[in-house]
């Protein structure tokens, strides 16, 4: 009896051993289960490994290429009026000014007209490739490059969102009557274009193949190294050329060249010589006008 007695504490001591142990297993796990649960829905994207940056990440967009000609009125005209300016200022008497004022006048009469003012590379297109481009339009050149071209044209054009070209000597920008090359630069980066005028502003007349030929690479040479990007314009000095002029304008990597024999620039002519209208100091806004037309 005594053994039984014995025996049945012995079990019921076990029992009270064992509850605590129970309790404290059925606890943790349902805390652990609670966590547990509570840790998934708390993830965000970036910590499930299927909703990565990788895969969410939006694609980079590439810039947007304006279409400058977009919602003008496309035509291929016969020709397109090319403008030649030297030096803007006043100078009584040297028809190669043209007062800050005319110029003015000149670009105003543009703008509020309709005129639209082209790049090299539009003209180009147009040229040699019979590309259209809108109506009215007009491509402003200045030859030399001469400091008042930054002083008293540069802000009339930037103001105007007008673009020109300015033909370069090369060997002439350390000469403070010329465009420094800070100015250059500059202008480079606001809209303005740069093309080639020789090294030294000779008249290519003068000189024989091989002699055009070095000055014409040069030249090239010189506005690629400061503008960082290819050369393949040239205009006349004086509008003068030989026999060999134009063999040695191509074999220099130009392909496009201007004169100043007047006239309306037309694909149907030769790109080695293209035609410009050279604007007289002395011009009136009616005069100015007769440039424009294209017949």
């Amino acid at each position: 009896m005594k053994k039984k007695n014995l025996l049945i504490v012995y079990i019921i001591a076990l029992l009270i051993l064992a509850i605590p142990v129970t309790i404290y297993g059925v606890m943790h796990f349902s805390t652990y289960t609670s966590l547990s649960t509570n840790k998934n829905d708390n993830k965000t994207p970036s910590d499930d490994p299927s909703t990565s940056d990788e895969t969410t990440k939006k694609p980079v967009e590439e810039p947007k290429v304006v279409d400058r000609f977009e919602g003008k009125t496309l035509i291929n005209p016969k020709g397109i009026p090319v403008l030649c300016y030297h030096a803007i200022g006043d100078v009584p008497g040297n028809t190669l000014y043209v007062s800050q004022e005319k110029f003015k006048e000149q670009m105003d009469y543009l703008k509020n007209n309709g005129y639209f003012t082209l790049t090299m590379k539009e003209f180009n297109d147009y040229i040699a490739n019979n590309k259209s481009v809108p109506e009215k339009s007009v491509l402003i050149t200045f030859d030399d490059g001469y400091s008042n071209n930054y002083t008293l044209a540069y802000p009339i054009l930037k103001n105007n969102l007008q673009n020109a070209t300015i033909a370069l000597i090369t060997d002439f920008s350390n000469d403070s009557f010329y465009l420094s090359k800070n100015q250059i630069l500059e202008m480079h980066k606001n809209g303005i274009e740069f093309v080639s005028h020789t090294t030294k502003h000779q008249s290519l007349d003068e000189y024989s193949y091989e002699e055009q030929l070095k000055i014409l690479k040069d030249s090239k040479l010189a506005l690629e190294n400061l503008l960082g990007q290819p050369q393949t314009v040239f205009i006349y000095p004086y509008s003068k050329y030989n026999q060999y002029s134009e063999k040695a304008v191509k074999e220099a990597g130009y392909n496009m060249a201007f004169d100043l024999d007047g006239g309306i620039a037309s694909p149907n002519d030769s790109p080695i010589h293209i035609k410009r209208q050279y604007v007289n100091g002395n011009y009136n806004l009616e005069q100015f006008k007769n440039l424009l037309i294209v017949k």
